[in-house]
């Protein structure tokens, strides 16, 4: 009588991953979330894309890191596609009350970018004596919620749908290398107000 044979274990064939090719044309976006802008953006052109950027406000993570891309990670995107980052920008604070928050020019052209805190359903009334471009007040977004320009008035009324922080652009603004030579510590530009006109 013949011993039967031991059994053997069947082992399943592995399955391999095989790496699928891209259609011409397409690059997968990389991942550059977290990362300082500047190395976000080498990144994205050696990679073959074109880049935009939106500053958005935010006073924890580090000032110019990338919060945010669009298309995601991963995404297969037409070479030299446009992506879009958004990055972390975090201006000098000023505060409320009547008393001047002083303007000064340190560059040749731009905006002068602040943040202020205001509370819900409450009329702050936004004013200043800057004679460049206009005033505007911003949501956390950099998305205009209301402006008025610098030649034809000298303030608006503002009233908050919510608590939090809120960006104020004046300008732009464009001066002389001579100008800013004369003003070391940076040129004189007038007064900036948030108050409550009730108080």
């Amino acid at each position: 009588m013949m011993e039967p044979l031991p059994a053997t274990a069947v082992v399943p064939p592995t399955e391999v991953a095989v790496p699928t090719a891209l259609p011409a044309g397409l690059t997968i976006v990389p991942d550059v979330i977290g990362m300082p802008y500047r190395d976000a953006r080498e990144v994205m052109l050696d990679r073959g894309f074109s880049l935009i950027y939106r500053d958005i406000l935010d006073l924890e993570r580090p000032l110019g890191s990338v919060l945010a891309q669009e298309p995601a990670a991963g995404y297969p995107w037409k070479t030299g596609g446009i992506v879009t980052l958004l990055r972390a920008f975090a201006p000098p604070a000023m505060w409320t009350g009547d008393k001047c928050y002083p303007l000064k020019i340190f560059s040749r052209s731009g905006r002068l970018l602040f943040y202020v805190t205001l509370e819900q359903d409450r009329p702050y009334k936004i004013s200043t004596d800057f004679t460049y471009g206009r005033t505007g007040i911003y949501d956390y977004q950099m998305s205009e919620l209301d402006s008025f320009s610098n030649d034809e008035a000298d303030s608006l009324i503002f009233e908050p749908e919510t608590n939090g922080e809120y960006v104020l652009a004046l300008g732009p603004f464009e001066v002389s290398q001579g100008d800013l030579d004369s003003h070391p510590g940076g040129i004189p530009a007038g007064c900036l107000f948030v108050t409550l006109p009730e108080e």
